[in-house]
């Protein structure tokens, strides 16, 4: 019976370990598997910002702006990739789209990459006749009160519409603090004046000019020149950057010198 009880003592024993190990066993699966589920949680990072605002000629504005970094390796400072997203719109017709790329790693020699393109409908542009700050600017023409003078609430704005593309590179001439730039730039622009329609009804019984109009209607302004365009360039430039840390700096400068 001793022996029966050593040998059932030893089995039990061999049992406990052969389950000790078997827990441990999964256990450190789990913290393994756990671990790199958490590098590749932390692979990537994530920002969201909601975006809202109002206005009464605007209307109500809302939108997003989203980023998401690719953290890849420690090593890539302060991240191998990262994309950002602009989205906005207002009731009213003003929108904002936009998306960003950048890395330093994904062309080789660390030359970095940065590609932007970016749509913009701005319907409320500001418009003071040819020459800008040269021209004669009345407060009288946009006051409704001044009956005599009032033209139109939106007399000085119109509607611009654009659309850009930039493509930029950068190369390290010293210690990669200071660099060069270079890139090519494609932007096209529509413009047409203001609807008054668009905004609210109790002005449509209102005078409703433009500047804008005024000078296409008396041939200060060609209906060529009128229509918008398209405009191609060249940009050229050096960086000096000394930060510490791009994201979070604690010191160091950063500037620039661009020719367009």
């Amino acid at each position: 019976m001793f022996i029966t009880l050593i040998r059932g003592s030893k089995i039990h024993t061999i049992l406990k370990i052969a389950i000790y190990k078997f827990i441990f066993l999964i256990t450190l699966t789990a913290s393994v598997e756990a671990g790199e589920r958490e590098k590749s949680r932390n692979k990537y990072s994530f920002g969201l910002l909601p975006a809202l605002s109002f206005s009464s000629d605007k209307g109500f504005g809302y939108g997003i702006i989203f980023q998401m970094d690719d953290k890849r390796a420690e090593k890539f400072k302060p991240y191998y990739s990262s994309h950002r997203f602009v989205v906005q719109q207002s009731t009213k017709g003003i929108a904002d789209y936009s998306y960003r790329f950048d890395s330093k790693y994904f062309l080789p020699n660390q030359m970095r990459i940065t590609l932007k393109s970016k749509y913009r409908s701005s319907i409320l542009e500001p418009f003071h006749g040819i020459g800008g700050a040269q021209t004669n600017y009345s407060a009288a023409y946009e006051d409704s009160s001044d009956t005599e003078s009032y033209r139109g609430k939106f007399y000085y704005k119109y509607d611009k519409r654009n659309y850009r593309i930039d493509a930029i590179l950068q190369g390290s001439l010293i210690e990669n603090k200071f660099r060069w730039l270079g890139g090519i730039t494609f932007q096209s622009t529509a413009v047409d004046t203001i609807n008054y329609e668009d905004f609210d009804k109790e002005l449509l019984d209102l005078p409703k000019q433009t500047l804008l109009a005024k000078l296409v209607r008396e041939g200060f302004i060609d209906t060529e020149t009128f229509s918008g365009g398209s405009e191609h360039g060249i940009i050229a430039g050096l960086i000096w950057d000394s930060r510490d840390n791009e994201s979070t700096t604690s010191k160091g400068i950063w500037s620039e010198l661009l020719f367009r």
